[in-house]
């Protein structure tokens, strides 16, 4: 019986094996706040010891979500964006799907947001129980539950309420406390399958370099860009975002919201066009992207880079560069009532 895999990627092996140059086995790692670059292969990079396993009862590994991302996400992955890089731009819907949930799953599975999505968890815990305390000290007594969150209803105008106990608090917090990772290696699936949903409608462009240009990538390959600075919150809904995702040091997808859809879909409303219009398979539109071009793209991914760049070529400017901190997004917890938390991700400026 193989032994399990206790290294494990958050960047695949095989995303990384794309921006290798010809006849070479290793890339180059330019590190913030390292003063030089080294060489390294692409099975021994962006690793974590167990970084999608958990321990059982019975101190056996479960290693079924590492499995899961492989033979669900990586493999059909990977086979629609190599169709991309190579220029094959006649996806059908399910290609485009597993396209989609691979970009969505590889922004939210890297170590940046992992910790962004645990840090909000243990911040939302230490705020339900100063709620409690705060209660307890004006009522006299512990308060049976507080509101812990409010959504939409399904009627115009209605709201619903989430309550949670003091119990279901101390619960949550003991297991944050024995296992820090395991908030979002439960959640950041469900996240990233409805990012997915929007990438599916979103406009998309595949830019091509030419030698001897070429993209580098990141332990943060998906980066979220935005058209305007004059806004601080950092969200996908976002009319000016952009999704910028290296797909191999060749070429580069980029996907926009497709505003002319979203109001041709407001003025016919639901119905048979509404369907008929979404379900038309988008065009995937082809760029050649100047050096201007490929050095902006990289230039955004050394930014929003949490530690890593990886690069074919030497790209020594990134030296200089990633002296600086990321700008990668962060969030914090943020009370907008007596009795309501939201989670706000503001840029990491």
């Amino acid at each position: 019986m193989p032994a399990r895999p206790k290294q494990q990627h958050f960047v695949t092996k095989a995303y990384l094996d794309g921006f290798l140059e010809p006849d070479s086995t290793q890339l180059y790692c330019y590190g913030r706040g390292r003063p030089a670059a080294f060489f390294r292969a692409t099975q021994d990079l962006a690793l974590q010891r167990n970084y999608y396993s958990s321990k059982r009862r019975d101190g056996s590994w479960d290693d079924s979500l590492e499995q899961r991302i492989q033979k669900d996400i990586e493999d059909p992955g990977i086979a629609v964006l190599r169709l991309l890089a190579a220029g094959n731009r006649r996806l059908n819907w399910l290609q485009r799907d597993r396209l989609c949930l691979f970009v969505a799953v590889q922004r939210f599975r890297v170590p940046h947001m992992r910790q962004l999505i645990d840090s909000e968890n243990e911040s939302l815990i230490n705020f339900w129980r100063s709620e409690f305390d705060r209660i307890e000290k004006e009522i006299g007594k512990e308060p049976e539950e507080i509101i812990a969150g409010v959504a939409s209803g399904l009627r115009p105008g209605k709201r619903h309420e989430t309550t949670i106990t003091k119990t279901d608090v101390e619960r949550l917090a003991k297991e944050h406390e024995s296992d820090p990772a395991m908030f979002s290696r439960e959640y950041f699936m469900k996240i990233a399958a409805k990012f997915a949903q929007i990438f599916r409608y979103m406009k998309w462009t595949v830019y091509y370099a030419k030698a001897p240009n070429s993209f580098i990538t990141s332990d943060c390959p998906a980066a979220m860009a935005f058209g305007r600075n004059d806004l601080d919150v950092v969200a996908i809904v976002r009319a000016d975002c952009r999704i910028i995702f290296p797909l191999s040091r060749t070429s580069v997808l980029v996907m926009e919201h497709d505003n002319a859809l979203m109001a041709k879909l407001n003025r016919i409303g639901q119905g048979s066009k509404a369907r008929k219009l979404l379900s038309r398979s988008p065009e995937i539109r082809m760029a050649n992207a100047a050096p201007k071009d490929v050095a902006l793209f990289n230039q955004m991914h050394a930014d929003q880079a949490s530690r890593w760049i990886y690069a074919g070529q030497p790209n020594d400017w990134l030296i200089p560069r990633l002296q600086r901190g990321t700008t990668n997004v962060r969030q914090v917890v943020t009370k907008i009532s007596r009795n309501v938390s939201m989670v706000s991700a503001v840029s990491g400026k």
